[in-house]
């Protein structure tokens, strides 16, 4: 049996016992993935849902093919948004079907390196990156002397200016990100002296956001992050949400005693939602109704010119910030895991009305062979 694409096109994955043994080896690896919604239902005591909502929802994803074998995900956000929709997509069906099949997964430690991304995409407005280091050799070719490097970028700073230096292949949820204030050549000596250990980091101009994103905590880059699907030469929005940080942390993820802290306020249509909610759905704040988002069309147009441009990915996560003359930076984009649970808790089902026409693909048997796991194919 010859396989093409798809998790099961390793040479050594041949025969059907393989994909089952592949496929167990790769559900332990995601085993707290997949206990994400089970041990939040059983720290808020949610409640079950009932058997005819259980059957909607294996009818519904049965259609496709996909075993939905623990209901904890549709309880968890049927209690958090109080929407009841069969389309909520469990965590593991997004990272293990969804993306395997848009992303070339061949082609994403490139990509996904921030030092790479303004050469991939220059069109894309990013800030203003002051120096790269790339395999422990600061970028423009030859290793320049310490004092040399600190005084070049110095002398392209503002007097009293805020720097991000940040680690480009391992900054997932803010991890490795550092924010400096520099008034001086001794602050940025010092700045960089931190980072002698780290082979790979870029140094970022600080971007002063947009009142509009600042007001949800003024300590923290605030991030508007949004899916895109192409699909032939058409581009959609499938989602958007800004993340915003904690007070007193620096980027929009954070971590306190090993728990991931963020805040997250829904976006349809360019317009804020009136609820800021926690990493655990909670409410922390109304907020006004109908706050538009200053740059949000600039922002969209960008994502649609650009994603034509990238053909390995058919699914990806941007993070926009706006800047204080309403222009959109772009910080990042995602393509691996573009992210589930806080946007579905912010809007609801994930992919809306596009969920049928995603998982289409799914409609060829072959396809169900290739990229749904053995122990979440109906059988």
């Amino acid at each position: 049996m010859e396989l093409i694409r798809g998790r099961y096109s390793q040479k050594w994955i041949n025969c059907p016992e393989d994909k089952r043994d592949y496929d167990i080896m790769r559900r332990g690896f995601m085993w707290h993935r997949e206990r994400l919604a089970m041990d939040y239902c059983n720290m808020y005591h949610v409640p079950d849902i009932s058997d005819k909502e259980k059957k909607e929802i294996a009818d519904y994803w049965g259609q496709f093919g996909i075993l939905i074998y623990d209901f904890s995900w549709h309880r968890m956000f049927y209690s958090v948004t109080g929407i009841h929709d069969p389309r909520f997509v469990p965590d593991l069906v997004a990272g293990l079907v969804l993306y395997d099949y848009y992303n070339d997964k061949l082609y994403e430690n490139t990509w996904r390196d921030k030092n790479m991304f303004d050469r991939l995409l220059p069109e894309v407005p990013q800030p203003r990156t002051l120096c790269k280091r790339i395999r422990g050799r600061f970028c423009g070719g030859n290793q320049l002397e310490r004092g040399k490097l600190v005084s070049q970028i110095f002398s392209s700073l503002k007097e009293d200016s805020f720097i991000i230096i940040k680690n480009t292949r391992s900054t997932g949820f803010g991890r490795g990100v550092r924010k400096y204030h520099i008034k001086n050549e001794k602050d940025l000596t010092m700045a960089i002296e931190e980072w002698k250990d780290c082979e790979n980091y870029i140094v970022q101009e600080f971007i002063e956001q947009h009142q509009s994103l600042a007001q949800f905590n003024e300590s923290s880059s605030n991030m508007i992050r949004v899916c895109s699907w192409r699909h032939g030469e058409d581009v959609d929005i499938l989602y958007a949400a800004v993340r915003a940080g904690i007070p007193g942390a620096v980027t929009d993820v954070s971590f306190v005693n090993g728990i991931e802290q963020v805040r997250i306020v829904g976006i349809k249509d360019g317009v804020f939602a009136d609820k800021m909610l926690d990493q655990d759905g909670r409410l922390v704040k109304e907020l006004p109704h109908g706050m538009d988002i200053p740059g949000w069309w600039k922002i969209v147009k960008i994502i649609k010119d650009n994603h034509l441009l990238v053909d390995n990915f058919d699914i990806i996560g941007w993070d926009f910030t706006i800047d204080k003359s309403e222009n959109p930076v772009c910080f990042e984009w995602n393509v691996q895991w573009p992210g589930t649970v806080l946007y579905q808790y912010a809007n609801g089902p994930l992919y809306g009305n596009n969920t049928e026409r995603l998982f289409s693909f799914l409609d060829d048997k072959n396809n169900r062979d290739n990229y749904i796991p053995y122990y979440m194919r109906n059988k």
